[in-house]
């Protein structure tokens, strides 16, 4: 379940077991444990996007893309 395209970005934290995401010129994000498994993909832009960053807590979520727009997201 990896990324086909190029990935542009990638946070991290420790909270609550450890969560990754990545963000891809597929428009896609990618949620992971720690561990590498697979959580979640999700689509936000309408473009490719190219940065991010997630909050310590791993409860909210900022993403910018080539669409220029900046999503401001709550992760459950």
């Amino acid at each position: 379940v990896a990324h086909r395209d190029a990935v542009n970005a990638v946070a991290a934290t420790d909270a609550e077991g450890g969560v990754l995401v990545t963000a891809s010129d597929e428009k896609d994000l990618r949620f992971w444990s720690v561990t590498g498994e697979p959580l979640a993909k999700v689509r936000l832009h309408g473009s490719p996007v190219k940065c991010l960053a997630l909050s310590a807590n791993a409860r909210l979520l900022a993403t910018g893309g080539w669409d220029n727009t900046l999503k401001l997201t709550h992760v459950i």
